[in-house]
């Protein structure tokens, strides 16, 4: 086994899924399904059963896909550990981040580390925020990037927040949004909640609910079609105009703003690793917070 095989092990343990699998690692189906066959014959027992669901763990998969997790957990703390002797900066990063962040604010904070640390090689994986939190405390990623409150014991840095909107192709009022179609924003279950929480406030009936959509650029596309209206984050709002969109930030009946934080989120002693230490300086940075832990 090598670490190809320890991450292959570690992808379908958590994605359960062979075709999910393939796509994350970039493989074909054929050459993951062909390797773990190998290796389900070279220790003689079989890691995993193939059900209709998905694949289930065996006993023995089981015990394997705990020893692959921790050889890949040495093999990174090892090879960064090295590379952090060297002054030019080397190693690896394995970061979890949510979606939303991923596509508005990522490429931004990346360009700037790439920048100035072009050696470090960096492995992302986007997920919604309740899974990158689970990533994190399996220690299959060193940082995590999450939307939401996340219960989380150790290191977490607040990256900042912004208003939860109306959005619509006209001046709406908020007492006929139950007669209205609505365009359901699908993501992270505790945004989903914390919407329904708001809605359940202010209205005895649910919304009429038309269409559900899990990206966000496109519920705001089909939203300035007059489709119908729908609540999102505004991250991806901030800092353009839309002229053809009437937005509007929603409050609680206490008149408290309805906002969506997002953390920086990882272990204390991954600090110690400098490739983790300054991607979390730089992400810092670009998110405009001065006292950089």
């Amino acid at each position: 086994m090598d670490t190809r095989d320890w991450l292959i092990l570690q992808t379908l343990s958590l994605d359960r899924n062979v075709t999910n699998a393939a796509q994350e690692l970039h493989m074909t189906q054929a050459a993951l399904t062909y390797r773990i066959k190998n290796l389900e014959k070279e220790f003689s027992c079989q890691f995993f059963l193939r059900t209709s669901k998905g694949l289930v763990l065996t006993n023995q998969g089981e015990i394997i896909i705990n020893y692959a997790k921790e050889m890949l957990k040495d093999y990174r703390e090892v090879t960064n550990e090295l590379a952090s002797i060297d002054s030019d900066l080397r190693g690896t990063l394995h970061i979890a981040v949510s979606p939303a962040f991923s596509k508005y604010k990522l490429p931004d904070i990346l360009a700037a580390f790439r920048k100035k640390y072009p050696n470090v090689d960096i492995y992302i994986r986007t997920h919604n925020s309740t899974h990158s939190v689970e990533l994190l405390k399996h220690d299959e990623v060193q940082i995590a990037i999450v939307r939401g409150n996340h219960n989380w014991i150790e290191e977490k840095i607040s990256l900042g927040q912004e208003p939860i909107v109306l959005i619509a192709n006209k001046e709406t009022n908020l007492r006929s949004l139950p007669s209205l179609p609505y365009i359901l924003y699908d993501t992270d279950q505790k945004l989903k909640q914390e919407i329904d929480d708001w809605w359940y406030e202010f209205f005895s009936r649910p919304p009429h609910t038309i269409m559900t959509i899990n990206d966000s650029d496109t519920c705001r596309l089909f939203v300035s079609k007059g489709l119908g209206f729908s609540i999102l984050p505004s991250i991806s709002l901030l800092n353009k105009n839309y002229p053809n969109l009437y937005i509007r930030p929603l409050t609680h009946r206490n008149k408290k703003p309805l906002m969506r934080s997002t953390s920086l989120m990882y272990r204390k002693q991954s600090a110690q690793i400098l490739t983790v230490k300054k991607f979390i300086e730089i992400t810092c940075e670009q998110s405009g917070i001065k006292q950089i832990p």
